[in-house]
């Protein structure tokens, strides 16, 4: 098949009209250049449409717009409109270096049987700061690392990705269930399943880190969350221990969650949970649980402390 372009890079954009030009800019700064960016507006009521006039002039600039439908309808939109041989993802408030999408085309050019490549990443606050590296080095793995993100050893997070398009005809576009919850993590995962993946271990995107969230974005991820473990976990070859380790893990993240956010009922039940399937690290999570705002405050002086 003959794509008129090497690469396409989705953009799905909501309400950020102050930071999407730095983010399209950064693609604009590749040193590798045979590309076309596809931004999908997910109903914006601020000022988008505008920032984007100086960029639409451009013929490998396409601009959609779309009801808000959320990210995952909005990355899906984009993939269906794309031309190139490779996709990428850049979200509107990140950035990438100017050699990403070089090192990652070279990675796909020389690996057929590698059905996506992604990297490390830099993850920074505002544009004053520099940033840290997320994964030390030696956690990114490449081959067969389905377990790997099962355990969520380490995320190919989207921004850091670069897939053959042909493969999303084998294993699917973004479930749009998912919306805007680990919708990515989840698409990982079907590719995963079926490809093997090449890891470049050095920071390819600069990642903005946002304040914390609402309880029912909380809510509403540890319902995703769920939902996608129940899916993959119908694997045959699985080992019922590696299932029951993944699940304790689970558990215990819920917990800490709620825990966060003082839902000490919701922490108890999560972490009773984990303790029973074995991880006894649970037991100190479900005494913290029953000392309510004290229980929290301790879990947060043991966090400073490590």
């Amino acid at each position: 098949m003959t794509y008129p372009y090497k690469t396409s890079v989705i953009i799905p954009t909501y309400n950020r009209a102050d930071v999407l030009p730095p983010a399209i800019d950064s693609i604009l700064a590749q040193t590798h250049t045979d590309f076309e960016i596809i931004i999908v507006d997910d109903g914006s009521t601020d000022n988008t449409r505008d920032v984007l006039e100086p960029y639409l002039a451009k013929p490998n600039i396409q601009y959609i717009y779309q009801e808000n439908q959320k990210q995952a309808a909005a990355r899906n939109n984009g993939v269906l409109r794309s031309r190139g041989e490779y996709v990428g993802f850049l979200d509107s408030d990140d950035l990438w270096y100017p050699e990403k999408l070089d090192l990652q085309v070279k990675a796909l050019d020389e690996h057929p049987e590698v059905g996506m490549v992604f990297s490390n990443q830099m993850m920074f606050t505002d544009d004053s700061d520099e940033g840290r590296v997320r994964y030390p080095r030696g956690v990114l793995k490449s081959g067969d690392i389905f377990k790997d993100l099962l355990q969520r050893k380490f995320y190919c997070s989207l921004q850091t990705v670069l897939v053959r398009r042909s493969v999303f005809d084998d294993v699917g576009l973004t479930d749009e269930s998912l919306k805007n919850s680990l919708e990515d993590w989840e698409l990982t995962l079907r590719i995963a399943r079926k490809y093997k993946v090449l890891a470049i271990d050095k920071p390819l995107v600069r990642r903005r880190v946002h304040k914390e969230t609402s309880v029912k974005y909380l809510e509403f991820r540890i319902h995703n969350h769920l939902a996608i473990l129940k899916k993959h976990l119908k694997e045959p070859l699985l080992a019922p221990s590696f299932m029951n380790r993944i699940w304790h893990k689970a558990y215990f993240s819920w917990g800490h969650d709620y825990l966060v956010y003082g839902r000490y009922r919701k922490a108890l039940r999560w972490f009773f949970r984990s303790f029973r399937k074995g991880n006894w690290a649970a037991g100190v999570g479900i005494m913290m649980s029953l000392f309510g705002p004290v229980g929290k405050g301790l879990f947060r002086i043991k966090k400073r402390l490590r």
